[in-house]
């Protein structure tokens, strides 16, 4: 559905450019940026499935455990959770992005995967 609104974002943009009588160098610029808004969403979309695919298996191992290893388990899924609920709702901002906006984006979106990352590290450890 998401690549479905990019799509058509990218379709209208290139309408209104030409429609605009936007030149061949500002249409080139708008489909470079749209590629580049594919490309990062791909990778947004990746790292959400690892940490979802982690959080599937630290709820195995939760359902296992006891004690104090128990806790901590379900320490790091509520974090992960956290951060799979962010990184979805900064996939379905995507949309939302321009040219304008896209480096602090991309900015705010980094430093989530980030810290999905490091959340993922500290709970194989």
């Amino acid at each position: 559905m998401r690549s479905l609104s990019i799509t058509l974002a990218a379709c209208t943009l290139a309408l209104f450019a030409a429609g605009c009588g936007g030149d061949a160098e500002t249409h080139d610029d708008s489909h470079d940026w749209m590629a580049e808004r594919q490309t990062y969403e791909d990778k947004l979309e990746t790292q959400k499935d690892k940490v979802d695919d982690r959080l599937a298996e630290l709820r195995e191992d939760a359902s296992e455990a006891t004690g104090d290893a128990k806790d901590e388990l379900e320490e790091s899924i509520d974090e992960l959770e956290a951060l799979s609920a962010d990184l979805e709702r900064r996939l379905d901002r995507l949309g939302d992005t321009t040219s304008d906006t896209w480096d602090e984006w991309t900015r705010e979106t980094d430093r989530l995967l980030d810290r999905a990352g490091d959340e993922i590290n500290k709970a194989m450890s």
